[in-house]
């Protein structure tokens, strides 16, 4: 299977590491922090008490040493030899003792092989000074950050102070003076700039600003590129329900502009999906029961022509939160009918906590309601054939905003979630029956 990096380069208190976890967080992926794997050679060290820092010892030292790492959700253990150094990793020693074996190739061989073999197991960002020009030349996307060295020189006292080092502006902005001589002059792989990394200078923006532009890089590289097959089909939906009904939408501007991210609607009839095709285009992935596409021939037909993220109503599948992640990180808009079913009646079922989990495991910041009205009476569940010549209206909500739900993952927070999105989608069909339903 392949996986991708994401390599950060920069010098010191450029904000690489803050970057890394905010993206790692979003794109539901790892973070691999390069200095902590200097570091953890260091710990062990340390904690053995050896203090030979000589170049022949560490080169032969090495050769058997072993170093793994371990994910506890987004939280990383290091091992070294099997001691864990997780503990010992911000210790001032054992960074001054890091900092100097660094230096040493012995010791860059190493962690570099490490890093490369860790990274052949899943997708990471990873963060250091050498990743993109030295230890991941082809990597999938690679940033350099930098900032004037006065505004680091801020940045890394503010942060400093903040764990209760005593430190002060000029005694900050001097060693990271020496440590950028030090990094740009060094014999074995230097801080420098890929020639293919996208460059931006941190200076003048907050996190969050620069954050967003790299999302903006990530998802130009990675955005699907649908055949020409499906785009085809796209266009002939759209002319087909335009020819064969009275087919209008409310609100499109809202789904043009939503571009990517997670999409709901109702579910009352086959007709559903392929209305969603014609609105939200060619890379449109679904959410979809196993039983139902396995049970429903012409709902295999369909289906097999564009991608789907498939569940088992009594197993979830082990990566299926990783799909969806990188299914909307991808630019694709992704869809799901959240009542599980088609209605009966043509209302609006009770929602499964499906989406839900989706929207919390996913971390998304908003989603998109849709309420298609009027194809409950055209192909209803029970009818073998649709009617033609009527009158098919599709709501398109303004994206509904996500928050206070970040940290609550229980079932109340569930509840309250999905109580609020089957009421956005209510409200949706309230206003439907009210405005639209008696001219069909």
């Amino acid at each position: 299977m392949a996986h991708f990096i994401i390599t950060i380069d920069g010098p010191s208190a450029s904000g690489k590491s803050t970057l890394a976890k905010k993206i790692a967080q979003r794109l539901g992926i790892n973070y691999l922090d390069s200095g902590a794997f200097y570091r953890s050679i260091a710990a062990f060290l340390v904690e053995k008490g050896v203090a030979s820092e000589d170049e022949t010892f560490l080169s032969s030292f090495l050769q058997s040493a072993k170093l793994k790492l371990v994910y506890e959700g987004s939280f990383a253990r290091y091992y070294f030899n099997d001691l864990e150094v997780t503990p010992f990793l911000r210790k001032e020693l054992v960074a001054m003792k890091a900092s100097f074996i660094a230096k040493q190739k012995s010791v860059r061989n190493f962690v570099n092989n490490n890093l490369q073999e860790i990274s052949n197991k899943g997708d990471f960002i990873a963060d250091g000074r050498d990743l993109g020009s030295k230890v991941f030349p082809l990597a999938d996307v690679k940033f350099f950050l930098t900032a004037t060295l006065e505004s680091r020189a801020k940045r890394r006292e503010l942060e400093q102070k903040t764990m209760g080092i005593d430190t002060s502006f000029e005694k900050v902005l001097e060693q990271l003076r020496l440590r950028d001589e030090q990094d740009s002059k060094r014999k074995i792989d230097p801080l420098v700039r890929p020639d293919d990394a996208f460059f931006i200078d941190t200076t003048s923006y907050t996190t969050d600003e620069v954050c967003e532009e790299m999302f903006i890089e990530i998802k130009k590289k990675f955005s699907v590129q649908p055949s020409l097959f499906r785009t085809w089909i796209c266009v002939f939906l759209k002319s087909f329900f335009s020819l064969f009904y009275g087919f209008k939408v409310m609100g499109e501007e809202f789904s043009r502009k939503f571009l990517s991210g997670l999409v709901y609607a109702n579910h009352t009839s086959f007709y559903d999906a392929l209305i969603l095709l014609t609105l939200l285009g060619p890379k449109t992935v679904f959410v979809a029961s196993e039983r139902v596409v396995r049970k429903n021939f012409f709902i295999r037909i369909v289906t097999s022509f564009f991608p789907l993220i498939l569940v088992d109503d009594q197993n979830m599948p082990k990566d299926f939160f990783r799909l969806c992640i990188k299914t909307i990180h991808k630019g694709c808009p992704l869809v799901i009918f959240p009542e599980g079913m088609r209605s009966l009646d043509g209302t609006i079922l009770p929602f499964k906590v499906g989406i839900t989990s989706i929207i919390l495991h996913c971390k998304l910041k908003e989603v998109l309601p849709i309420y298609i009205g009027g194809v409950y009476s055209i192909w209803p569940k029970g009818k073998w054939f649709p009617s033609f010549f009527k009158k098919i209206t599709v709501l398109v909500s303004k994206p509904l905003h996500i928050s206070g739900h970040e940290k609550g993952e229980g079932k109340e927070a569930r509840v309250k979630l999905t109580n609020q999105l089957r009421e956005r989608l209510k409200n949706l069909e309230k206003h439907f029956k009210e405005t639209y339903e008696c001219r069909i």
